[in-house]
């Protein structure tokens, strides 16, 4: 979701801007214990002091990363925003290092074309061996984490809609297949970029199957999530994919479309298995998040299911379906031994990953940011508060209301976008970090 918020130019440049950088300055000098601990009526925390807060925003509202990136346990990956200087409505976008000490800038990254991502970001982000890799809609960035350098960055032709994965220093991605495109069909496939970024490679693409293909369009299939991993000296795919499934079912809340998946050996250039249907006939599919693997099962999602299969052979372990709402699965993780999933139906769903059955729920929302675990406490940001439930009862712990609300009532300010954090060492209380439309906060942990 997108908000913009509009200025007058000179007013922005005379008066606006010179009056945040100044309150930036003060604020992160100020003691967190102006904020007092607060509780609602059932023991939750509404409010609570903070450690530190950093700016991230000029007086921008939006934001464009909802996963959070922490570097060696000492630094975090941040989006600075700042009024566009272009007709554009949207905002400029840099990347920012920041201290999780201090919140201090280590570097900051400008280095974007044309200024700004284009897309939001999810797991569109790489951190292997002090590189950072950005996967935006038409581009590719490699930043040295050690100083914010870039290192290579790529302008494509053509649009990826896909999130990145990578083995090692191999990034890959999926897009629309090269034949497919000259050709003017609509059929995904998934690339290799070549080392240093100089250029790519198409190395598959679905079995797509054209049986309930409109005659009237050029749509076979699409790719969204694709996960990597290997095994015993070999590089692997799964590789999840849609197309266009029969006019009608049986259901009320009938979607027509089919999901599948496959494993890719990308050492080999061959399939292992490629059509594991994950939609069911008689309800349709809706294109799935992510997939999960630990050890030899993988975790898929298609409209309100999750599965579970043998990722080596296909075989289904286990289905669970969430909720007979119509809904979809905007974000899943594992943590120990139990998968959490936020639904647009707003609400957040844990299963037990061995055996998929439901263990509780919790309130959420429609509109989310990613989850994050840490130390038995779930953490996520559902439209405008911090929240936090225990992983083993679901119970809430947090419902922190923006502590901006009232005092930047000119650009009302909530959290939105990311939560993660660090965890503590030799029996301490780890930090908490999480984002507002103005402000990076760091927090301590509730465990």
């Amino acid at each position: 979701m997108k908000i913009y918020l509009e200025f007058d130019k000179v007013m922005t440049r005379k008066l606006i801007l010179p009056f945040f950088v100044q309150l930036s300055v003060l604020l992160l000098s100020c003691s967190p214990n102006k904020v007092q601990t607060k509780y609602d009526h059932e023991g939750v925390v509404t409010q609570l002091p903070y450690l530190w807060r950093s700016s991230i925003s000029d007086g921008t509202v939006g934001t464009k990363l909802y996963l959070g990136y922490t570097i060696k346990d000492n630094s975090i990956l941040c989006e600075i925003k700042q009024k566009s200087t272009i007709s554009d409505p949207n905002w400029e976008s840099s990347i920012a290092l920041k201290s999780v000490k201090t919140g201090k800038d280590i570097w900051i990254w400008n280095d974007l074309f044309d200024k700004e991502l284009i897309r939001t970001l999810n797991d569109d982000i790489v951190i292997e061996n002090d590189k950072i890799w950005i996967h935006d809609l038409m581009a590719d960035y490699c930043i040295d984490a050690r100083d914010g350098k870039t290192i290579w960055k790529t302008l494509r032709t053509f649009p990826s809609y896909s999130e990145a994965c990578n083995i090692g220093d191999q990034y890959f991605f999926a897009a629309n297949g090269i034949q497919s495109s000259l050709h003017e069909k609509r059929a995904d496939s998934f690339f290799r970029y070549l080392i240093n970024g100089k250029g790519f490679i198409e190395i598959g693409q679905p079995l797509y199957s054209d049986r309930y293909k409109s005659s009237n369009n050029n749509y076979f299939g699409s790719i969204k999530n694709i996960t990597a991993f290997s095994r015993d000296k070999s590089d692997f795919l799964v590789v999840p994919f849609v197309e266009q499934g029969p006019a009608t079912g049986s259901s009320a809340n009938y979607n027509p479309i089919q999901t599948f998946y496959g494993l890719f050996n990308i050492t080999e250039g061959v399939w292992i298995y490629e059509r594991i249907p994950l939609s069911e006939k008689e309800e349709g599919g809706i294109m799935g998040i992510k997939p999960i693997i630990q050890g030899d099962k993988v975790y898929l999602t298609s409209a309100a299911y999750v599965y579970c299969f043998n990722v080596l052979n296909g075989e289904q372990i286990w289905k669970k379906k969430l909720t007979n709402d119509f809904s979809a699965v905007l974000d899943m993780i594992l943590a120990e031994d139990k998968l959490l999933l936020n639904l647009f139906n707003a609400k957040l769903y844990c299963v037990d990953a061995q055996t998929g059955k439901l263990l509780w729920t919790q309130k959420s929302s429609g509109i989310s940011g990613d989850l994050y675990h840490q130390n038995g406490v779930v953490y996520w940001i559902p439209l405008g508060n911090l929240r936090a439930v225990d992983l083993e009862t679901g119970k809430l712990l947090w419902n922190l209301d923006t502590i901006e609300r009232e005092s930047v009532k000119s650009n009302k300010s909530e959290w939105h976008g990311f939560v993660t954090g660090i965890p503590g060492k030799n029996g301490e209380k780890g930090k908490i970090f999480a984002t507002s439309d103005h402000y990076l906060y760091c927090f301590e942990a509730i465990r």
